[in-house]
């Protein structure tokens, strides 16, 4: 049985699943090369049918993540920006409240009724290009947002257990969160928050207000927030943002009613932060989240008397949450889903609908190396025809690409590595990467001036295996996939200083499997033994503003227009001359 799954709002992807296990998935990003592309991912899903030598009608279901599609305004970062710019500034604040008011005295079929028009009409725009390559109206479902998000999350995890499964987000078929137990293998939701009460806008709107992008820079606040964590400014500002919102009973918040709506959250911003510094804005947005967000998860924990966690939704990309959230004494394990933003939400469409068909719990996620590959001839073909513009490179082939990659990593020169499947989401796991030693901080220098042109404050992350040596993890916790930030051990901790926070020394690990991906644990390995430590330097392939590098032809522009020098691609390395 084959399900292919879409999500055709933010940072647009699809995925494929045969028999109850996901074998495909890739960020339409990928191919048109708009970074966090919002719309219908028409490359991805033709990649995914020709890869696996399949005609459309031989998909048995195409599954939707989300009943509405937030893709309007979210194309490109230009159409974010002007969005965010208007809904910031809220011109329309009094009608929407009087309207609020007023539908209080609508019976609540007539809203339903509303409610599932919109939801209807927006359904058929939606499926318009299935529709139009002779797929079945039948063959057609959609799922709820935070249902894929909480689907993710369960069924991802292979808990066995009772679960908490918690959603966050901005906004996504008007909830902005959920709670959910997991049990018998379903899912059974007992509470919803509305996106009237959103914390994901709060922090997206902090984020355009200091002047960078909402849905892609939240984790430059996230970065920035330690330098000024122990200001008094900071604390002040961060009760300012927990006025924002209360508890109204034990387990569930809402916004303020003087707020009455995240829409408007911009002008109480803009009121309330004038003036005051980026640093103490950042910090004090940061501590009211950890600190409200722990408080309301110990009040779920004491209230279901549930201390497992599985979390998923676009809140929980900010690693440092995630850390004092593994932290609480009330809770015994936490799972987090890999890059569990919105691009996932073709992945959790695809678990819960195998679930509802089948009554059978779909494989849970052992690799997220789920996206292109190309064979050694592919690279050699591809690399004749490409024309570099502004160097000369030559190229020579290894049988042991990995050993040699080491050795230059341990020369102290900084490699970009292409190989294997691409990983999906957010994060490089090591096949489309930029690596170098951990521990000079003159190659984060040179690789920023070079080519990533990262904020000074952030920091690159390490891969690494034998991770029970190096990281502070009294919980377990999975950090396989960079989702929850942590501290070197004390032997360790101002060592490898490449790969730790410039002030608050945590950092966002990636453990390597052996299972997952072998050539990256050789390659580990290999520089083991030259070095007598098992961690390198990893930050994502790409040149600023644009997306991971997908096909070689994206690799080898990146090498010829920035200051790289090797590019070890399959079993090739490409030096330039």
């Amino acid at each position: 049985m084959y399900l292919l799954g879409i999500h055709d709002g933010h940072n647009a992807s699809a995925a494929l699943m045969k028999d109850g296990e996901i074998i495909d998935a890739i960020q339409e990003e990928r191919f048109n090369k708009i970074k966090n592309f919002g719309g219908f991912p028409e490359n991805s899903i033709s990649y995914i049918l020709k890869k696996n030598d399949l005609n459309i009608d031989q998909i048995d279901r195409f599954v939707f993540g989300g009943l509405l599609s937030n893709a309007e305004g979210q194309e490109n970062r230009e159409r974010v920006l002007t969005k965010y710019k208007n809904n910031f500034y809220n011109k329309h604040s009094f009608f929407q409240f009087l309207k609020k008011k007023l539908i209080i005295f609508f019976p609540q079929f007539l809203l339903n009724i509303r409610k599932n028009l919109k939801i209807k009409l927006l359904q058929k725009k939606r499926i318009k290009n299935l529709l139009s390559k002779g797929v079945s109206l039948k063959k057609i479902d959609f799922i709820d947002h935070h249902l894929c998000h909480a689907s993710t999350a369960a069924y991802g995890s292979g808990n066995k257990k009772d679960t908490l499964v918690i959603t966050l987000d901005s906004t996504g078929d008007f909830s902005s969160g959920s709670v959910s137990i997991f049990k018998n293998h379903n899912l059974k939701k007992f509470l919803d928050i509305h996106s009237d009460d959103s914390i994901g806008r709060l922090y997206s709107y902090v984020t355009y207000y200091l002047g960078m992008v909402p849905l892609e820079h939240e984790y430059k606040i996230m970065g920035l927030a330690p330098y000024a964590e122990n200001s008094i400014r900071s604390k002040e500002i961060s009760k300012f943002f927990r006025d924002m919102y209360y508890f109204e009973n034990e387990i569930s918040f809402k916004i303020s009613k003087k707020i009455w709506s995240a829409k408007n959250l911009g002008k109480y911003i803009l009121l309330g932060l004038k003036q005051k510094r980026f640093d103490n804005i950042s910090s004090g947005l940061q501590i009211f989240l950890e600190e409200f967000i722990c408080e309301w998860i110990e009040k779920l924990v004491k209230h279901t008397n549930i201390r497992d966690l599985a979390l998923s939704g676009g809140v929980f990309m900010n690693v440092k949450l995630n850390k004092k959230i593994s932290e609480l004494k009330c809770i015994d394990s936490v799972f987090v889903y890999p890059s569990c933003g919105d691009e996932t939400n073709s992945i959790g469409a695809l678990y819960r609908k195998y679930f509802e068909l089948t009554a059978k719990l779909p494989k849970k996620l052992n690799s997220f190396y789920l996206g292109n590959s190309y064979k050694n001839e592919d690279i050699k073909e591809q690399y004749e025809k490409f024309k570099f513009q502004n160097f000369e490179t030559k190229i020579c082939y290894y049988e042991n690409i990995e050993e040699k990659i080491a050795k230059l990593i341990f020369e102290n020169n900084i490699v970009a590595r292409f190989k294997g499947r691409m990983e999906f989401g957010a994060r490089s796991l090591g096949n489309r990467a930029i690596l170098c030693n951990p521990k000079d901080i003159s190659l984060v220098k040179e690789i920023n001036y070079i080519i990533k042109n990262r904020d000074f404050w952030m920091p690159f992350a390490p891969s690494l295996v034998n991770d029970k040596k190096y990281l502070v993890n009294p919980k377990n916790v999975n950090m396989e996939f960079m989702m929850i930030a942590t501290n070197f051990k004390s032997d360790f901790e101002n060592l490898f200083i490449g790969v730790s926070h410039p002030y608050d020394s945590s950092c966002r690990p990636n453990v390597v499997n052996e299972n997952s991906n072998y050539d990256y644990y050789k390659l580990i390995k290999y520089y083991e033994d030259l070095s007598k430590h098992s961690i390198i330097l990893n930050t994502s392939f790409n040149l600023h503003g644009l997306p991971i590098v997908c096909e070689p032809s994206d690799a080898f522009y990146v090498l010829d227009n920035s200051g790289l020098k090797y590019l070890a691609i399959e079993n090739y390395l490409i030096e330039k001359t």
